[in-house]
């Protein structure tokens, strides 16, 4: 959130001003406005972000949640697979969430364990109250109509995207059947190269295998 990084957050914990996730929805911005380094500006841009923030995708509360073993790419998935409503996830088994495209063990475990976990659901309420969307919307239903493509390839991006952002480029592999890879190794099927790329693309290169394509070469081929 614009300007709520990580120093302010460090700050307005030790402050006793942020306890848990949900207080952010609760932040006393005149309090704020009197501390030294907030201006009257930067303070409603903060208030504004936060506000903004409520209204973020139901993918994006699960990946922002910090469910160990959750990453972008799984709270994609989860909450394509999801009906309506985050708490959904309640009464799902392991054994449900094992399949679940890549869901192992481990992960299917987390997410179990996060869900039956009472300060969890509790936190979750306390979001719910604030105003935080729980619910799911037309993004995170993009994977529920999506094709299969690329089912069984895996992609990784590297460098700065131009034309889209990073997280809208993984969504678009996700709903073509597609897999983001955690790194540069002989499984991976295509490299998408940004500006500034660094060291993916030279251990890429070392590698016949992998396709190394640029930004426009992936938005042609998600277009298919």
């Amino acid at each position: 959130m614009e300007g709520l990084g990580a120093k302010q957050v460090e700050r307005f914990f030790e402050m006793g001003i942020l306890k848990n996730i949900a207080d952010i929805y609760h932040l006393p911005y005149e309090r704020i406005a009197q501390l030294e380094g907030f201006g009257e500006k930067s303070v409603q841009n903060m208030q504004a972000a936060v506000a903004a923030s409520k209204q973020k995708s139901l993918e994006n509360l699960l990946y922002a949640l910090g469910i160990r073993q959750v990453g972008r790419g799984t709270a994609v998935a989860l909450a394509a697979a999801l009906q309506s409503d985050i708490a959904e996830l309640q009464e799902w088994s392991v054994e449900q969430l094992r399949q679940l495209p890549d869901f192992g063990p481990v992960v299917a475990q987390s997410v179990y364990d996060y869900f039956h976990n009472e300060n969890n659901l509790l936190l979750l309420q306390q979001l719910r109250d604030a105003g935080v969307n729980m619910q799911k919307t037309t993004t995170d239903a993009a994977a529920d109509s999506a094709s299969t493509a690329f089912a069984g390839n895996t992609f990784l991006f590297t460098g700065t995207l131009s034309q889209c952002t990073r997280s809208e480029a993984e969504k678009m592999v996700l709903a073509h059947g597609g897999k983001i890879a955690g790194s540069v190794n002989k499984n991976l099927n295509y490299l998408v190269v940004g500006s500034e790329a660094g060291s993916k693309l030279e251990k890429a290169r070392t590698i016949s295998s992998i396709r190394i394509i640029n930004e426009q070469e992936f938005l042609e081929l998600m277009a298919l």
